[in-house]
């Protein structure tokens, strides 16, 4: 059970609390991993012991351990999500599994004085197989096969799970293409019980020897026995190079014999004799008397250790409830603003002196407010498109040279007699043919944002008091001018007319 007494260590993003499980070269603890926005999540730490983190052998053996099972995936083999480097600390970051190992799980079932069902023995092994294949048969980011032989599967590194899933652990001696460690000459890694006679021998191991041990393991799980015994590892050695064993039906009466032809073949002294594949065996192993269900599976792992996955049970329940007292992460940076968009929505007639309407938009990438209008001394608009730009300038030079027309010609005197005018010839409206091309506006002469910045028009002249002249009234200054309708001339000599009634009438042009 998980050690509560003790405050969690910090490492990064991970609190790691309690010890579950230790070894030679490493401790495994619960973990807590802290993301941002309240994530949490509870995993399983691998942890260097502190006075093997100078030592570049182990390093290199752990860190090879977490290259070798990344490029594993497989419900039968624990993942591998991160790897922690710090000048005191190295960790393996896994996923968390609620189980217990196999071999504590055999010892209680050897305390009971029986073995594991044969149902749920071939379901376990089959399990480990599966996931041995998938190991064997792994490859390189360029899909090149690394060759990866676990060469030590064991009690020890096989989880099973209270979900009644089995997973392989620790490939920190596994064989692969690429590792950066290599085992010296001479020198035996892995549990000798369940090492294959070639190893011993000192030959090469390939995927076979997995599968030696596998059927070691399916052995002692039938028979609820040790395999190969003796008072030291040198006796154990010798009993594994003779190869002399019984079937696992002469301890265990009733047995069927279909699971003895599978443990012998497996167990063979020689590599040749023995399934090629893992996967090969998971497959006749499936044809013997049948498999059980997980569910089957799992109420074996909690007959035999119930009591242990309740306590770390409630152990973990404590941890993640205070794991609100873990010092929280560094906020993120929040992101930046993008630039202010200044975007023309509306530009309207506006007296003298005073700013079009204009409305502001700021982009961002989590929204925000729009920001009040800028100041007439901001009116720059680095990022509205050319096109409105150049119609506005174009739109306001039109509208310019309309004013210049109206208005830049001087009001003739009447050139008839008294009571007589004559108005100027009506303007034409803008883009109708005419006699001589109206003046074109350059855009680049009209600046882009202020109406106020535009060319002002010359002042109107002064009506005429005279009688002979009558200005006509100026057009409005904003927006095209009316065209002017011109007047009938009417003699005034005399003003007035007798009508059909036999009545003197006058003229109303003649007042």
């Amino acid at each position: 059970m998980p050690d509560m007494s003790q405050p969690p260590v910090v490492v990064g993003r991970y609190a790691i609390h309690g010890k579950i499980a230790a070894g030679g070269m490493a401790t495994v603890h619960v973990g807590r991993l802290a993301g941002a926005a309240g994530f949490a999540r509870t995993v399983a730490i691998k942890r260097l012991h502190p006075h093997l983190a100078g030592d570049e052998q182990f390093v290199l053996m752990f860190v090879d351990e977490a290259r070798i099972a990344a490029r594993i995936r497989h419900p039968n083999v624990v993942q591998t999500l991160d790897v922690v480097s710090t000048d005191d600390e190295l960790l393996l970051v896994m996923e968390y599994v609620h189980g217990e190992s196999l071999s504590k799980l055999m010892h209680s079932a050897t305390a009971h004085g029986r073995g594991a069902p044969p149902r749920v023995a071939a379901a376990l092994a089959c399990g480990i197989l599966h996931g041995l294949h998938a190991a064997h048969e792994a490859s390189d980011e360029t899909g090149a096969p690394l060759g990866i032989v676990h060469r030590d599967v064991s009690p020890q590194n096989v989880l099973l799970g209270a979900d009644g899933i089995p997973r392989i652990v620790d490939f920190g001696v596994a064989t692969a293409a690429g590792r950066m460690q290599s085992t010296q000459a001479g020198t035996l890694k892995g549990k000798m019980a369940y090492m294959a006679p070639e190893r011993i021998r000192g030959d090469a191991a390939d995927r076979r020897s997995d599968v030696y041990a596998v059927g070691v393991l399916l052995w002692e799980m039938l028979t609820g026995k040790r395999m190969f015994q003796g008072e030291d590892d040198t006796q154990v050695l010798a009993r594994v190079v003779e190869g002399r064993s019984d079937p696992p039906s002469a301890h265990v009466p009733g047995l069927p014999r279909s699971y003895d032809a599978v443990v012998m073949h497996a167990v063979a002294r020689e590599p040749a004799d023995r399934y090629a594949t893992a996967e090969a065996m998971a497959g006749e192993l499936e044809g013997c008397e049948g498999l059980a269900s997980p569910s089957e599976v799992g109420a074996w792992v909690r007959a035999m250790a119930g009591d242990r996955l309740d306590a770390r049970a409630q152990a973990i329940a404590r941890i993640e409830s205070h794991s609100g007292s873990m010092p929280a992460m560094a906020a993120p940076p929040p992101p930046l603003a993008a630039e202010p968009v200044t975007v023309i929505s509306d530009v309207r007639s506006a007296p003298s002196g005073r700013e079009p309407i204009t409305s502001s938009l700021r982009a961002s990438a989590l929204g925000g407010s729009i920001p009040p209008p800028r100041s007439a001394e901001a009116r720059t608009i680095p990022m509205v498109p050319a096109l409105t730009v150049a119609g506005v300038a174009v739109a306001a030079g039109i509208g310019l040279a309309a004013v210049l027309v109206l208005h830049g010609r001087p009001q003739p005197a009447a050139a008839g007699g008294p009571g007589v005018m004559e108005l100027p010839a009506p303007v034409p409206s803008v883009g109708a043919p005419t006699g001589a091309p109206e003046p074109e506006v350059a855009p680049s002469a009209v600046p882009v944002t202020n109406v106020d910045d535009l060319p002002q028009a010359p002042p109107l002249p002064e009506p005429s008091t005279s009688a002979s002249a009558v200005a006509a009234p100026p057009p409005p200054r904003w927006g095209p001018a009316a065209p002017a309708v011109p007047k009938v001339h009417v003699d005034c000599s005399p003003p007035y007319y007798y009508g059909a009634d036999g009545l003197k009438h006058y003229k109303r042009e003649c007042n």
